[in-house]
């Protein structure tokens, strides 16, 4: 019982550390948007080039915390 408790914990921490990641990388993809909407912006290529990389980031990111959370609802006592 408190291996399943503590194995609980240990998924609902993951959980949040999936979602301060989603977090993070959803404010860097909207300060580089900021960026792009710029004349400047629109024209700087090294940016494009870090916005396709955010993207990515963020996509890696909500995919880790799907799994997170599934797993952490397949443990969880049933209501």
């Amino acid at each position: 019982r408190k291996e399943a408790a503590r194995q609980l914990r240990k998924l609902q921490q993951q959980v949040e550390k999936c979602e301060a990641e989603v977090q993070a990388c959803e404010e860097a993809l909207s300060k580089t948007e900021q960026e792009l909407s710029t004349p400047e912006g629109a024209a700087n290529q090294e940016l494009h080039a870090l916005y396709a990389k955010q993207q990515k980031s963020l996509e890696m990111a909500m995919s880790y915390w799907e799994e997170a959370y599934r797993r952490l609802e397949e443990n969880s006592p049933q209501a």
